[in-house]
């Protein structure tokens, strides 16, 4: 294999180490642009041979830019790589323009293309959410399906536009998982330009002759960002000139912070688990950076949308304090007895819904199916696990007059081979479980009120099977929405 040329300027090896525009031109700036590109790639592993890299190329002068630079640089680093272009749809001709241009752009010099055309205008009043946001979410469920097969995404996000989301989340009141701004990696996320200036940008599109387009709403005072551009970057690149320079050095010492107290909460709660839930006792021994950092993970896992520092620490009220808090996502974070419970909304209560067979779908997405078992399947339970007969019912006790329907009050219930019948507020407090969990549990009960099977809990007394009693059988079980 041939040794990988060395940078002239430098004399690294894979740095600078490019095809160039003309082999007499050599531009020591121009070098150490490239270099400082080319150190976050190593540093973060972000782009490894033999990948599909996806880059997003909206035509502007960052994302012209960086596909120019990964075009370049493919056969030095051996990766396979693509565009995506997404016309958003919002700015008419302007828009069309656009897309024209990077059709041209990777024509030109031979980099497969995708474009995708969608209506962000609609999708936003469709969904409830801003064109930027949503904008921002089309953009990337586009990426994600190009790279559904495995491979990268590059984004030109660079170190103004992460100086940029600083202030944005400092103005915000954020911590310091927001303060530390843009990540240079997030999962397949790779962002090989986040240590360079928007002006170094401009610079190497000017030494390359690159054009590139504008969108005039970048001038517009009509977004929060244009705003930070536009009127409070200026104030503070005349404290500091470096300005973007010194937030990426912050943003990368915050980052090790926020690492470092999410390893120390991770280490914490390993052993805090209790039922469907944590220990509420162990939990609130946790000091609050970690405890912020605790529910932030769980609340995400269960489904929640990004939480405000106003959601955590009433989140972290609930804790300390007892009780429940909602956070966005339909997520509840509930402090019951010594169990800490974060999951999601069980939907609005319901009524009773008839029986009907094989299959019953239920108000809340679920459905309720019956299949019949035959003696040889029955048998075979019996050789492997008996707690597979929690789910069968005896065909008998199955009427046209039954009923799918949640708790209510007074509500009691004999399991099967124990022998007691007992509330079921005692059978869920016995089981731990969470107040979603009880007002969740799905019961099969006849017309006389008398709950035949329950969810978590199998057919009553003599609703299930037994040895001496013969079939035919039925066997239940429920898919989820």
């Amino acid at each position: 294999m041939a040794r990988p040329r060395r940078c002239r300027c430098t004399g690294r090896a894979n740095l600078c180490a490019l095809p160039r525009r003309r082999p007499s031109a050599v531009n020591t700036e121009l070098c150490k642009i490239e270099e400082k590109a080319q150190r976050a790639i190593e540093a973060y592993a972000m782009l490894p041979e033999n990948e599909l890299v996806v880059v997003g190329l909206s035509g502007g002068a960052d994302s012209v830019a960086l596909t120019h630079f990964l075009w370049r640089l493919q056969a030095v680093r051996r990766f396979t790589l693509q565009a995506a272009h997404l016309n958003h749809g919002l700015r008419g001709a302007a828009a069309d323009r656009d897309e024209q241009f990077a059709r041209s752009f990777c024509a030109s010099r031979g980099i497969p293309l995708h474009v995708r055309q969608v209506c962000i205008a609609d999708l936003a009043r469709a969904g409830g959410c801003g064109t930027e946001a949503c904008g921002r979410a089309a953009r990337y469920a586009f990426f994600d399906e190009l790279t559904a097969g495995g491979g990268r995404i590059a984004t030109a996000h660079t170190a103004s536009d992460n100086a940029e989301t600083m202030l944005m989340n400092f103005a915000r009141g954020a911590g310091t998982h927001g303060l530390r701004g843009i990540p240079p990696v997030r999962g397949k996320i790779v962002r090989p330009f986040i240590a360079l200036s928007r002006n170094e940008i401009e610079r190497y599109c000017a030494y390359y002759h690159l054009e590139y387009v504008t969108d005039e709403t970048n001038l517009e005072r009509d977004y929060v960002r244009n705003q930070i551009r536009l009127d409070a970057v200026p104030v503070f690149r005349k404290i500091n000139p470096a300005f973007e320079a010194a937030a990426t050095r912050a943003a990368e010492q915050l980052a090790q912070d926020d690492a470092f107290l999410t390893r120390q909460m991770e280490d914490a709660v390993r052993t805090m688990r209790q039922g469907g839930g944590w220990r509420l006792d162990a939990v609130r021994t946790l000091p609050d950076p970690l405890l912020s950092r605790f529910l932030a993970a769980e609340t995400g896992r269960a489904g929640a949308g990004r939480l405000t520092s106003l959601h955590l620490r009433l989140a972290m009220q609930a804790v300390r304090n007892g009780g429940g808090v909602s956070v966005p996502g339909g997520i509840q974070v509930n402090a019951a007895g010594n169990t800490l419970f974060i999951e999601r909304h069980p939907a609005q209560e319901w009524a009773p819904v008839p029986l009907q067979r094989p299959v019953t779908t239920l108000p809340d997405g679920r459905v309720f199916r019956m299949t019949e078992v035959s003696e040889a399947e029955i048998e075979n339970l019996r050789k492997f696990n008996n707690l597979l007969f929690n789910n069968l019912l005896s065909y008998d006790t199955i009427t046209d007059n039954m009923f799918l329907r949640t708790r209510q009050p007074g509500d009691c219930f004999s399991p099967r081979a124990r022998g007691v019948t007992k509330s079921l507020k005692k059978l869920f407090n016995e089981a731990k479980f969470s107040p979603l969990q009880r007002a969740r549990e799905l019961l099969l009960a006849d017309a006389a009120g008398n709950i035949v099977w329950m969810e978590h809990f199998g057919p009553s007394r003599g609703a299930g099977w037994s040895a001496d009693k013969k079939g035919p059988y039925v066997r239940v079980g429920i898919d989820d929405a």
